[in-house]
């Protein structure tokens, strides 16, 4: 009945258009073939995709291990140092270092250092024994609690990279206010400090060249590894910064009763207080700055005796007191 009414419907439909009814089922018959055959494809193309398509793989993700060349060498430099040694590892993985990547070093260690437990109780200043402004070049390290040596003390020579070490007499100064941006004048800066002291400092690098080669080092490798900072005596002998004469305080060195050495404070860069200045100012810089209770020495006083036996050491500065201790 179905079909009747179909083909009546599609013979008024042709009389309409002016085809014959035989024209009309057959036009519409092929048609429908043509689509049947379009569908018969596509689900075809369908079964084959899903069944002849490998499934993608899933891989693990192996999660990356970012390591710090930078990070590895503070670290090794901080085991050398531990343990008194010395090493040309910085001039052969750095051979050309410029201040900054040495400043960058050094402070890396001071954050590892302090990370670690330990203080910091100022810093050291190194390129200031000069009153030639052309060839002045100063340089600064850290000083750790952990370096602090008692007056009338013994040392142990094994306790030194090499088993030797400098001797140099120095003019100190602690601060009493924060200098979080510099100084912006002497007058600033004489403000700030609380007063003077005479101290030892004990130097003696761990940054060595190659092979012995001088060439192989400069003084951006003796920055990144500390500057030499091995220890230091900080006198008792003390005053205020208005009653020191900044150029004229002088310095001897006797070991084992013999004189080794002498000098002036002028011979740091006029006076200390200028190499103070620099230092104030230098700090920020490098993201650092000097705050109230922090003590700075600012560079010997004398060409610096080495001492590698048995010794007796005394500093006689010529206001602020004496020095003592021994080696052995």
């Amino acid at each position: 009945m179905l079909i009747c009414s179909y083909q009546y419907v599609c013979f008024i439909l042709c009389k309409r258009v002016g085809l014959s009814l035989n024209q009309r089922i057959q036009s519409e018959f092929l048609t429908n073939q043509q689509i049947m055959k379009k569908k018969l494809t596509f689900f075809s193309l369908l079964f084959l995709l899903a069944f002849c398509t490998k499934p993608e793989q899933k891989t693990e993700e192996v999660p990356t291990v970012n390591i710090d060349p930078m990070e590895n060498l503070v670290t090794a430099i901080l085991d050398v140092k531990k343990n008194f040694k010395q090493t040309d590892l910085l001039s052969r993985e750095l051979p050309n270092i410029t201040r900054k990547q040495a400043f960058e070093i050094q402070l890396k260690m001071l954050d590892k250092e302090i990370a670690s437990g330990r203080k910091l109780v100022g810093y050291k200043m190194g390129g200031t024994k000069t009153a030639d402004p052309a060839s002045y070049n100063p340089v600064f390290g850290y000083m750790l609690d952990s370096n602090v040596i008692e007056e009338d003390s013994t040392v142990l020579a094994e306790n030194f990279p090499g088993g030797d070490v400098m001797v140099e007499a120095e003019i100190g100064f602690i601060m009493n206010k924060d200098f979080a941006d510099g100084a912006s004048s002497l007058e600033d800066l004489k403000a700030g400090i609380d007063y003077v002291f005479c101290a030892v400092e004990f130097a003696k690098g761990v940054s060595i060249p190659i092979d012995g080669n001088a060439e192989t080092m400069n003084i951006n490798h003796t920055i990144a590894s500390g500057m030499g900072q091995a220890g230091l005596i900080i006198g008792s002998g003390r005053t205020r910064i208005e009653d020191f004469d900044l150029e004229n305080e002088t310095v001897s060195c006797l070991i084992n009763g013999e004189s080794k050495a002498e000098g002036v404070s002028s011979n740091v860069f006029g006076n200390p207080l200028n190499a103070l200045m620099s230092i104030v100012n230098l700090l920020p810089e490098h993201g650092k700055s000097l705050k109230k209770g922090d003590i700075v020495i600012t560079g010997s006083l004398f060409d610096n005796p080495t001492i590698n036996s048995t010794s007796n050491v005394l500093l006689k500065f010529s206001t602020l007191g004496e020095i003592h201790f021994s080696m052995k």
